[in-house]
């Protein structure tokens, strides 16, 4: 299932990149989804966020795929005004693929187009429906995340 999504942002786009694959977003991400075992490590233009999500924090449907929590790996990489990112929940017939491509303006405008695959038989499309409903959500709440990090920042 295709995701696409505009965000609008009050900063440059050095200024949302450096934010985008700061420490300090990851930490405010994982607050929000109520995870405290994670580590957060930035190599040049890429950060890697590795985290171990407990099983209640996923949806009915995935929880009978798990035995203990789950590790996830959330990987974004820069490259000029493009924003490459992956979620990749080890072990879990699923995945995110996309990019966040940035156009510079008053207001610098952000556009996400991702890829969401559920290999689960029967029930795959409707977790992926599920998800897409949660997307404006919790992308209005990363917004405010990102703002908030970059005026932290100053």
């Amino acid at each position: 299932m295709q995701i696409k999504h505009s965000l609008t942002f009050e900063a440059t786009t050095e200024q949302i990149i450096a934010a985008l694959l700061s420490e300090e977003l990851a930490a405010k991400r994982m607050a929000l989804f109520g995870v405290t075992d994670f580590t957060h490590r930035i190599d040049g233009t890429t950060a890697t966020t590795d985290a171990t999500v407990p099983p209640e924090k996923f949806p009915s449907q995935v929880r009978s795929f798990l035995k203990s929590a789950a590790h996830v790996t959330v990987t974004q990489q820069a490259g000029g005004d493009v924003i490459t990112l992956s979620v990749d929940p080890h072990g879990l017939p699923a995945e995110l693929a996309g990019t966040i491509e940035l156009t510079a303006g008053s207001p610098t405008v952000a556009e996400l187009v991702a890829d969401l695959k559920v290999r689960i038989p029967i029930v795959g499309g409707k977790i992926e429906r599920k998800a897409s409903d949660r997307v404006g959500r919790l992308l209005a709440r990363d917004q405010q995340l990102v703002a908030e990090v970059i005026s932290e920042r100053g």
